[in-house]
């Protein structure tokens, strides 16, 4: 299982020893790293670490929680549908019943409001909550394991938190290391993701090059780990060639498009794809043949494509204005 943590460095060393200290106690782990960061993975190692046989994951986002919404997605509800066996209402067990045996994931924990850390608390303090299906009092029969990209006493100090419940959720507590503070693990993490890539779209994996492992190396990575694999996916699927190096690399390095993964949620296939060309018109500064070979479409595909967005014919009335990444609505 520890194999899944790619790298040699001293962090990820000692991150996998961390991993196996917690395995065998039966505490609430707290998983704390920035936003971007492995935490997620680090989870399902200790998940399938503690289970060997096929015992349910669960995961529940915190930051989707409310008042309103909290009995129906932890505890479960009936939905009114009648069951093609019987008349009865259908029970839709919750995800603390969904994950009896197994592991349930509190991700996102530090952006519960304080009315759902509350409701939490209220359940995790004694590990019982009354079922809505039998009206009678349930163990909770689950591992729990919290996300956070935010230390919690930080937030405690900051009166954003209960105390009472971080120190529940903080029974062992594992923190990810930074991939700025490990990038000595950047060459061996980036062949990883590249054959992932390669695998998922089908292509030949890019060969890293050492100018190209230099350029990542300098990068700031403040989106860690998913903006080096939103990177690495977004060139593969621009740039056909077989090297990865510093040339391919520095015009999205730091980019939106690379960077703001969340704001592809929801966005139509048509709408996609005009942020890409665009994206890549601008980085391209306003030039159609830069874009078109990057891209990998025909020069006139690439002209009506800008045309039906709104940009002038070539050679048209403004067509040498400045180019700039537009945002997505």
């Amino acid at each position: 299982s520890s194999r899944r943590l790619i790298g040699f460095s001293q962090g990820i060393q000692t991150l996998r020893d961390r991993i196996a200290d917690v395995v065998p106690l039966n505490l609430p782990v707290l998983v704390q790293g920035i936003s971007g960061c492995e935490s997620s993975l680090v989870a399902e190692m200790i998940h399938d670490s503690r289970f060997l046989n096929d015992q349910p994951l669960i995961k529940v986002n915190c930051s989707t929680l409310t008042t309103e919404n909290f009995e129906r997605e932890l505890l479960g509800y009936f939905s009114h549908e009648e069951s093609q066996y019987s008349n009865e209402p259908v029970w839709n067990p919750g995800r603390i019943e969904q994950s009896e045996g197994g592991t349930l994931i509190l991700d996102q924990v530090h952006l519960a409001s304080l009315p759902v850390q509350a409701l939490l608390l209220k359940i995790l303090e004694h590990g019982e909550y009354i079922s809505p299906e039998e009206k009678q009092q349930k163990v909770v029969n689950s591992h729990i394991i919290s996300l956070s990209h935010v230390p919690l006493t930080e937030l405690v100090s900051q009166n954003q938190f209960k105390r009472k419940l971080a120190g529940i959720l903080a029974g062992s507590t594992i923190s990810v290391p930074r991939l700025n503070d490990r990038k000595e693990d950047l060459a061996l993490l980036t062949e990883h993701i590249l054959n992932e890539v390669s695998k998922t779209e089908g292509t030949v994996s890019k060969l890293l090059t050492l100018d190209g492992l230099e350029a990542l190396k300098k990068h700031d990575w403040t989106g860690d780990v998913q903006e080096l694999r939103n990177l690495l996916r977004h060139v593969n699927l621009v740039d056909n060639g077989p090297r990865l190096d510093e040339a391919s690399l520095m015009p999205w390095l730091g980019t939106e498009t690379v960077t703001d993964a969340d704001s592809l949620v929801g966005m139509t296939l048509r709408e996609m794809e005009q942020k890409l060309i665009e994206s890549t018109f601008a980085r391209c500064g306003g030039n159609r043949e830069n874009t078109a070979q990057m891209l990998d479409i025909g020069l006139r595909t690439l002209s009506g494509k800008l045309r039906s967005y709104g940009y002038p014919p070539r050679g048209g009335p403004d067509s040498k204005r400045t180019f700039v990444v537009r945002r997505a609505a």
